[in-house]
């Protein structure tokens, strides 16, 4: 009997801080019983040089960094990532975040 994987997605206006981020993920997961979930950002954001850069459509995050506080964006398919491979942003109060048990495609 095949079990059908059930869709959940909770969309979250930014900015918040990169601890509270890990907080509704961790949240997320206990109350969807997944044991990881997908991140996607969309909006305006900043990038580490200031810029003001809009993303119209869901971008993968890969994690926020709770030290830089600053999300991290890049494919996550990639796997493991140090620091110079992701593009660090922060979000604008004109950006949300989604949090999904499935991955957008």
């Amino acid at each position: 009997m095949h079990t059908r994987e059930r869709q959940e997605q909770v969309r979250l206006r930014l900015p918040l801080s990169a601890r509270a981020i890990q907080k509704a993920i961790t949240a997320f997961c206990e109350q969807f019983r997944v044991p990881t979930c997908s991140l996607y950002v969309q909006g305006h954001v900043t990038i580490i040089t200031g810029e003001l850069c809009l993303i119209p459509t869901w971008l993968p995050v890969v994690r926020p960094d709770p030290e830089l506080d600053l999300l991290g964006i890049g494919d996550p398919d990639l796997g493991e990532y140090d620091d110079e491979a992701l593009l660090w942003i922060a979000p604008t109060s004109a950006a949300h975040l989604l949090l999904s048990t499935t991955k957008l495609l």
